[in-house]
């Protein structure tokens, strides 16, 4: 297993971990999941995480994520 930074492009991965081969419609994925049930959702968090002074990591396996976690500031950075 490696851990890296995550990268947009493997949003649909960690959506698809949160859902767990559920299909489920958007509106209620954003419900029960906020950022981690969208695709899209989840990279602009991404995006707004890395500006607060986060990260975000995914655990690999055999070229597939099979977790992820992010790390947040407890305040913003300045």
């Amino acid at each position: 297993m490696r851990l890296r930074r995550a990268e947009e492009e493997d949003s649909p991965s960690i959506v698809s971990l949160r859902l767990r081969g559920r299909s489920i419609p958007r509106a209620e994925r954003l419900r029960r999941f906020w950022v981690w049930g969208d695709e899209e959702a989840f990279r602009v968090y991404l995006r707004i995480l890395r500006r607060l002074g986060g990260e975000a990591l995914v655990a690999e396996e055999g070229g597939r994520v099979v977790g992820e976690v992010e790390l947040a500031p407890d305040r913003p950075p300045g």
